[in-house]
């Protein structure tokens, strides 16, 4: 049957290095993907291209009927926007609160001069709340980024994620920094709300990208 997403002979280099190096699968129903590699294999990397963080060096990808590495301008970042991104790293602003941080989600869909003075609708924060709540870390809504333990900001980094409400989820380790005991492993099962994914582990050598079947 048809795929609804596809990559093709991906190769990205650096200088010299092959960091990704012909790479192809093709995705035919929503599903949870894994890749799985050592460190420093270029799992990241693939990601980035995936998200147009960076270019490919060749290949292509298409996604229902647009090609990805195609897309320039507004086509991109509308497609940024419908693909999130959690980072190993985290990529929060440690002076901000963690509500801000979270609804930075939306800032793809948002206006400049709204984004500039930080407004944000009731609703947004609102929902942000909801998504904070059910990772268990709404009790620190307020606190600066840079207060919260390094489990802690993985979760406002996923709710970021969750807050934009995409199409597809792309994640580098997610679950490394919450652990997979128990109670991480009841919070590993709730960030994949509202998708139909009911459970995810992930080993400190695995990164995934998550098609959203809604």
């Amino acid at each position: 049957g048809n795929s609804i997403f596809q990559a093709q002979s991906i190769v990205k280099n650096f200088g010299p290095i092959k960091a990704v190096d012909d790479v192809s699968f093709v995705v035919k129903k929503p599903e949870m993907l894994g890749i799985i590699g050592r460190s420093g294999a270029g799992k990241s990397t693939l990601l980035r291209v995936i998200n147009r963080l960076t270019d490919a060096t060749s290949g292509a990808i298409t996604y229902g009927d647009q090609e990805l590495l195609k897309l320039r301008g507004s086509d991109k970042r509308a497609w940024q926007a419908r693909c999130a991104m959690i980072f190993q790293q985290f990529n929060l602003v440690p002076r901000m609160d963690v509500v801000s941080n979270v609804l930075f989600g939306t800032l793809n869909t948002r206006s400049t001069f709204a984004s500039l003075l930080n407004l944000f609708p009731r609703s947004d924060i609102n929902r942000a709340i909801d998504i904070l709540e059910r990772l268990g870390v709404a009790e620190n809504c307020t606190k600066r980024a840079e207060a919260l333990s390094g489990g802690q900001q993985q979760r406002v980094a996923i709710a970021r994620a969750l807050m934009q409400n995409p199409e597809i989820i792309q994640a580098t380790s997610p679950c490394r920094h919450i652990g997979l005991n128990q109670k991480s492993r009841k919070i590993a099962n709730a960030w994949v709300w509202p998708f139909s994914f009911r459970s995810f582990e992930s080993a400190n050598d695995t990164s995934s990208v998550m098609p959203n079947p809604l």
